[in-house]
């Protein structure tokens, strides 16, 4: 079994979670986010002007923080990352459950953003 099989640190496999586990997976994730973007708007900006590129900043930890990777990991741990994440969370995973199959895909979502956002970015465009 692969590290790509199993959806979290106890290796089981996605495919043995229950309902439960996964809601608790994906409720993990936006208290996550939420507490991120909590102590982000706490932060103080600068001199005029800074606000826009301190959203930016924010934008990206925020991008890493979903691929579960520290700041300023390069180009090809982020795409390790998710594509590590898809293997685990992949709809097609829970196509018998339209619940948990919809939860993923919504998960889904927000890593492909996350991933896309990142690449731009880290090949030098605008994330």
């Amino acid at each position: 079994m692969t590290a790509r099989d199993t959806g979290s640190a106890s290796g089981r496999p996605l495919a043995e979670w229950t309902d439960a586990e996964l809601a608790a997976e994906l409720q993990r994730r936006r208290a996550a986010r939420a507490a991120r973007r909590a102590e982000s708007a706490g932060t103080v900006e600068g001199p005029a002007g800074t606000d826009e590129a301190s959203a930016e900043r924010r934008r990206i930890a925020q991008c890493y923080a979903n691929l579960e990777l520290p700041q300023g990991a390069p180009l090809e741990r982020v795409q390790a990352a998710y594509r590590e994440l898809v293997g685990r969370y992949h709809p097609d995973r829970h196509a018998g459950d339209p619940e948990r199959h919809r939860a993923a895909t919504e998960l889904l979502r927000s890593l492909t953003e996350a991933y896309e956002t990142l690449v731009r970015y880290l090949q030098g465009g605008r994330g």
